[in-house]
């Protein structure tokens, strides 16, 4: 989804569940870029147990915060743990 979709979204359902979703999942991406992004690509931490700490914090699943990063193309796998937006 690009940006201007998710702010139109984020317009649209402003005050619902699904709003509330999709402010939760951009907070999610966001907190892995900035907060641990650096982190996990110096090797300083691995991206598992991040994953499974911001999924606990925004009330997600482990696998549903990995799809949610993969989804946005920030997480790639083991091998590609952290991809920053162009």
């Amino acid at each position: 989804m690009s940006k201007n979709n998710v702010e139109i979204l984020s317009k649209i359902y402003a005050g619902t569940q699904k709003g509330e979703l999709l402010r939760k999942k951009e907070m999610l991406i966001k907190a892995y870029l900035q907060k641990y992004g650096k982190l996990i690509m110096n090797k300083e931490v691995k991206p598992t147990p991040v994953i499974e700490v911001l999924a606990r914090e925004f009330g997600f699943t482990r696998i549903g915060a990995t799809q949610i990063l993969r989804k946005a193309g920030v997480y790639q796998g083991c091998n590609n743990p952290v991809v920053f937006p162009k």
